[in-house]
């Protein structure tokens, strides 16, 4: 049993979700400063991703399972 999970154009970049998400504790630790915009942040990755044109596999889940005898 296996799924995938493909990233394309029109699924939204998981990186800016990441960074929305982390934003706060990237600006205490000072990874990164209060100039990081995050609109423009997502604009940018959604240009870069639709110019692309492609997809790829991001995540791969499978199971295993067995039986003693």
């Amino acid at each position: 049993m296996s799924e995938v999970i493909i990233q394309s154009s029109s699924s939204g970049s998981d990186l800016f979700w990441l960074t929305q998400v982390m934003h706060a504790r990237m600006l205490e630790h000072h990874v990164i400063d209060e100039q990081l915009n995050l609109d423009l942040l997502e604009k940018e990755m959604d240009l870069e991703l639709s110019s692309t044109n492609a997809s790829f596999v991001r995540d791969v889940i499978f199971g295993v399972w067995s039986i003693k005898d």
